[in-house]
């Protein structure tokens, strides 16, 4: 009787360590620090009348915390966006994954005649800032290592990561 007591309660402590270590964690990338998501209700004030202010037919799907401030996964236009606010409410930056066809010419020419024209292309986000109008991020991996470029949309480059680590340490 006592072992098959002792048993449910080390199977209901087990489930309750799962469910907790899958909370609120939420891994964006191999090479991001984990977001903890919040409710909308935690959100402060100013984030959330900034972020309907600035986009106000967004759908915010999470937010989470980041190092800056929070941040919104949102659905607008049957796109997914990721728009970061810090805590005062101050935009910071709005990202959208795209296809690397749909790169300007210009930043894909930039990329082939690049150091990194051999590398694979991961990934491609258009990133919008204000002291950006936009740019586009690609991340690029050869071996081990991975590497994200920021071209301007004329094709200049703005900058990389150059003490990017191997990819296998980041995980």
């Amino acid at each position: 009787m006592k072992s098959a007591s002792f048993l449910k309660t080390l199977w209901l402590l087990c489930a309750c360590a799962v469910v907790i270590s899958c909370g609120k964690k939420v891994k964006e990338s191999t090479n991001e620090a984990p977001k903890t998501t919040v409710d909308a209700v935690d959100v402060p004030p100013p984030v959330t009348d900034a972020f309907k202010a600035k986009y106000p037919d967004a759908v915010v799907k999470q937010w989470t915390i980041e190092e800056e401030g929070y941040e919104a996964i949102t659905e607008l236009n049957s796109m997914e966006y990721s728009i970061a606010f810090n805590a005062k409410g101050e935009w910071l930056e709005t990202e959208r994954e795209i296809k690397y066809a749909d790169l300007p010419e210009k930043v894909k020419e930039a990329l082939s005649s690049s150091d990194f024209s051999s590398w694979e292309v991961k990934e491609v986000d258009e990133i919008e800032a204000p002291d950006h109008p936009f740019l586009y991020e690609v991340e690029v991996k050869s071996g081990s290592q991975e590497k994200e470029i920021y071209f301007s949309r004329d094709g200049n480059l703005i900058q990389f990561d150059k003490n990017a680590a191997a990819a296998e340490d980041r995980d």
